[in-house]
């Protein structure tokens, strides 16, 4: 699946909550990422947002993108995991910043 944006205004919705994302290129979206979880995915280009609830990513890459994240210990974990992703991130409880 390759999702592509008109601008980083645009986002895609997964269809439900706690939906698994499977095998896809997101690309020049603004992606709220919380509360999904992410498999063998590659964000080019987006506008990655992320609010400090529980998320999974395996195998996410991320190409030019632009972050906003909760400032408290998940969303620094977040950072860490896109600028040097090691196969698997899970964030299962929402934290209070």
């Amino acid at each position: 699946m390759h999702l592509v944006c008109s601008s980083d205004k645009q986002e895609w919705f997964p269809p439900t909550k706690s939906f698994i994302v499977t095998g896809a290129i997101v690309e020049g979206c603004k992606q709220h990422i919380d509360e999904l979880q992410w498999h063998d995915v590659i964000f080019v280009n987006s506008r990655i947002i992320y609010r400090g609830g529980p998320l999974r990513f395996d195998n996410v890459t991320f190409v030019n993108c632009t972050f906003s994240v909760e400032r408290n210990d998940d969303g620094f974990k977040l950072l860490q995991y896109a600028t040097t992703p090691d196969g698997l991130l899970e964030i299962v409880s929402k934290t209070s910043g």
